[in-house]
């Protein structure tokens, strides 16, 4: 029913405030400084673009690269049919660093817990028949894998991040069967997009050091 639909809405909108302060709170803490906001610690844009506009800069190439491969994500995913195109380019995004270092591993370990995290949230959802608040505790599961594995195990990590979009996709009535396949092959298309951007101009610091 619709009422059942806004109540589990509520419950997700609830586990995602936790989860930004879970996320927040211990950064804000490290760094009170960001709490009383003192203008002298703060840089101009001026002196922040001055400070980034050397060809060398990390971060000049960082921007250069994460632009180039976000206009040919989104390009292929707008000429694809795949459902929910977005997921190429928002997947650049989150691989995309200023330092290329060991770029090559991390894609494969975005890649590895993609499949994995579909198959599971396939076994859970639809082998078990999961569905209602059973998916709502099926998100909040996911969340705490991400949360628990986001610093430590990038690959366990993506797990619980698939099992999550997995189970609010069905959450909203899709089918995983229709959306498992666009989620699998989205994930080594943006690794390419970014892996070859990272080698055609890597950080300074990484050189060529992508693979390792």
């Amino acid at each position: 029913s619709d009422a059942a639909k806004t109540n589990i809405a509520r419950i997700v909108g609830l586990g995602a405030v936790i989860q930004m302060a879970a996320l927040l709170i211990p950064v804000l803490v490290r760094n009170r400084r960001l709490l009383r906001g003192r203008e002298d610690d703060l840089l101009s844009v001026r002196a922040r673009l001055r400070a980034h506009s050397q060809r060398r800069d990390d971060f000049l190439r960082h921007g250069v690269r994460l632009a180039a491969a976000m206009v040919v994500a989104s390009a292929i995913g707008h000429s694809s049919n795949w459902p929910h195109q977005y997921w190429i380019p928002m997947t650049v995004a989150w691989l995309s660093r200023p330092d290329t270092m060991g770029m090559a591993t991390r894609v494969l370990s975005r890649v590895a817990g993609t499949i994995v995290g579909v198959a599971l949230a396939i076994a859970i959802i639809n082998i078990l028949g999961i569905t209602s608040y059973g998916l709502a505790v099926v998100v909040t599961l996911g969340a705490v894998v991400m949360l628990l594995f986001l610093a430590t195990d990038y690959t366990v990590a993506v797990i619980g991040i698939t099992v999550i979009v997995m189970a609010l996709l069905s959450l909203m009535g899709e089918q995983i069967d229709q959306t498992a396949p666009s989620r699998i092959a989205s994930t080594p298309v943006a690794g390419v997009i970014v892996v070859v951007a990272s080698v055609s101009w890597p950080s300074k610091s990484a050189r060529h050091a992508v693979f390792e």
